[in-house]
Order: C-alpha cells, then sequence, then structure tokens
C-alpha cells in the first residue's frame, strides 16, 4: 500500500535499488546501514541520486556507483538550507570539500537524519541505529506526506469533543458557572417585567384617577427596591460565573500545558528538525490559552 504512495505522489523508488545493494554488500563487502535519495544534481535539475551509508564506507550512486568515500576520511558535515534546495556538503581533516549533495524540501528529513549519523561518527561514536534502512527510508520520505494527509483527515467534531474531555474533572466548577450563567440571564428579565407591571398597574390607574398619590408613591418606591435587587442580584451571578469559569479556566490552561509539554518529549528528532521553536513555543502558550479561552468562556 505504501508503495502507492511514492509512485503517485512522491515520484521515487520505494527502497534502495537491488542492484545498487548488491555493490555495496557483495562487491564491497559492506553493510547497508542507511540511505537516502537526493532530488537534485549540481545545476538544480531533478534527478535520482542514491547516498548509501555503510559501516565503512559512503557510497553515492547515479545511474552507477560514481564516488566512495571512506568515514575515516569524513571529518566535518556542514548544511546550507535554501527556500527550494538545500545541500549537504562533506569535508575532510583539511577542510577540503569532498563532495556536496544537493536535495529538495521533500528530502529534507532523511537529509537530517544522515547529516546527525556523521556527525555522531565525526565524534568517534559508533553507528547504532534501532531501526532497519528500509524502515528508516520509508518513514524520512512518506512522515511529510501523511501527516498533511492525517490532519486533513480530522473532523472537527473530534477536537472539539477531546477538548472538552478537559472539564470532566471540573464539573463542580461548570455547574456552579452553569447556574451563574442561568442565573445572570433570568434576572435580567425582571427589569422589563417589573417596569411593564410599573407602568399597568400604578402608572396608569395614577393618571385615571383610579390610584391616590400617597399609595402609587409607596408601590413605587417597592418597584425601584425590586429593580436595584435584581441588578444586585445579576451583578452577583456574573461574579459568580466569572470566578468559577476563571479559576476552571487555569486549572485547564495547567492541563492543556502539561500534556502538551509531555507529549513533546515524546516526539522524534524528525519533528523538532520540520518545525521552527518560535512556532513550537507559540502552540504551548498563545494557543493552550486560546483553547483555555473556549472551553471556560465558550461553552458556559
Amino acid at each position: 500500500m505504501k508503495t502507492v504512495y511514492f509512485d503517485k505522489y512522491l515520484k521515487q523508488g520505494a527502497a534502495l535499488p537491488e542492484r545498487l545493494r548488491k555493490i555495496v554488500e557483495q562487491e564491497n563487502k559492506d553493510e547497508v546501514k542507511f540511505f537516502a535519495l537526493c532530488d537534485l544534481d549540481d545545476n538544480l535539475k531533478l534527478t535520482q541520486h542514491w547516498i548509501v551509508l555503510g559501516e565503512k564506507k559512503l557510497y553515492s550512486f547515479e545511474k552507477e556507483l560514481t564516488e566512495i568515500i571512506s568515514l575515516k576520511d569524513i571529518k566535518e558535515v556542514r548544511e546550507q538550507r535554501g527556500k527550494v534546495a538545500n545541500n549537504l556538503s562533506i569535508l575532510n581533516e583539511a577542510k577540503e570539500v569532498v563532495t556536496v549533495f544537493w536535495y529538495g524540501q521533500r528530502q529534507n528529513i532523511l537529509m537530517a537524519q544522515l547529516k546527525y549519523i556523521l556527525e555522531r561518527h565525526c565524534k568517534g561514536e559508533k553507528i547504532l541505529l534501532e531501526k532497519s534502512a528500509e524502515e528508516l527510508y520509508e518513514k524520512g520520505s512518506l512522515a511529510p506526506l501523511l501527516k498533511k494527509q492525517s490532519s486533513g483527515d480530522i473532523e472537527k467534531k473530534k477536537v472539539v469533543w477531546r477538548l472538552l474531555s478537559y472539564i470532566k474533572p471540573y464539573k463542580n466548577e461548570v455547574l456552579i458557572g452553569g447556574i451563574g450563567a442561568v442565573g445572570m440571564t433570568m434576572v435580567s428579565l425582571l427589569p422589563a417585567y417589573i417596569s411593564g407591571r410599573m407602568i399597568d398597574n400604578i402608572v396608569r390607574p395614577f393618571q385615571d384617577g383610579k390610584l391616590a398619590a400617597g399609595e402609587a408613591m409607596n408601590i413605587a418606591w417597592m418597584v425601584i427596591g425590586a429593580l436595584g435587587v435584581s441588578y444586585l442580584m445579576k451583578e452577583f451571578f456574573v461574579w459568580l460565573r466569572l470566578k468559577k469559569m476563571s479559576i476552571m479556566g487555569e486549572k485547564i490552561a495547567r492541563d492543556l500545558r502539561r500534556d502538551l509539554y509531555s507529549h513533546l518529549q515524546s516526539l522524534e528528532m524528525d519533528f523538532f528538525s520540520s518545525k521552527q521553536t518560535g512556532s513550537i513555543i507559540s502552540r504551548v502558550s498563545s494557543d493552550t490559552d486560546r483553547i483555555w479561552d473556549f472551553v471556560a468562556f465558550g461553552i458556559v
């Protein structure tokens, strides 16, 4: 199934050609530890240029084997990134450029992994990879494509329900905040109702001479007192709602950031190599504040 992605979307090989593998393993008596594909040549034209990392050497294939570099001769690796094309330079002990690999944005993850492995080798560390070369190539090539596809498949309702799950531990706060919101709405209707009753039962009877001035004044003061009480009740319910929901919102923001930070710690280096630091910080800070605002005040 994943071969379809390589053929249909990436237009590149789904694995290292068997012919090239035989050259490394049989003719050079080496083991394929990692391989990547460079899709640009020195003139930035599209091509398919395989880079194979063995136990002892680094192999470069265009149509045939074009270059072999002993890992002992690699002393430094430099990367230059651009908007369209990037390159990875291999330097020897004399700081001379031995070779340069050009590649487009689709190959960023694989080439970043190759750079990381070679840098570890330059520091004298032994190359130990937890996955096979095929698994690393497949994951590095398909990760951006599958990420975009999965992000487009996420249903908005599922996202909303997932956010609402953070409210479950704070049911009491939601209940009290809901009471405050309902009470505020109900009390807000009282002034209009009381004013209507005052006009019908006090003002008009007084104008028609059916109600004495003293009695009308007494009732009017009672109505004014009721309006004042309704105003105070409204302010109380507003305060109750804001207090409970604000505290709950801060707790939810804490839970969101805790879970987000834990999730960031579990991500692989590929994620951080493809994201800017400012973008990650923005997710942890400002984006969680927006979600907190929605959960705390958009629901109740």
